[in-house]
């Protein structure tokens, strides 16, 4: 799933994308708690797939031009599949336990 910004932004999450934005201390649980530290931190990594060269102070004043309550559950949405994807069984797995 993507979502277009005025046709300049493309947000899109992927492996790389969530890894970023867990080194910026995103944290799942706590977008309620911390609502304006997390949803900066969500946008900006929404922007990381598809503007690899973004700084956090440019996504951040992308957000304020553009954002609002409805593009952020939609972004939580978005993550919350791309995590989802990451926990599918692998067809192609080959591992086995061993003693």
């Amino acid at each position: 799933m993507k979502i277009s910004i005025d046709g300049k932004w493309t947000c899109e999450y992927d492996k790389a994308s969530i890894r970023k934005l867990e080194e910026k201390g995103y944290n799942f649980r706590e977008l309620e708690k911390k609502p304006f530290t997390m949803m900066g931190v969500l946008f900006y990594g929404s922007l990381l797939k598809n503007h690899p060269n973004i700084t956090f102070e440019e996504a951040d004043k992308i957000y304020d031009e553009y954002g609002d309550q409805e593009l952020l559950k939609e972004l939580d949405i978005m993550i919350e599949e791309a995590v989802k994807l990451g926990e599918k069984k692998n067809p192609n797995a080959k591992w086995k336990k061993v003693n």
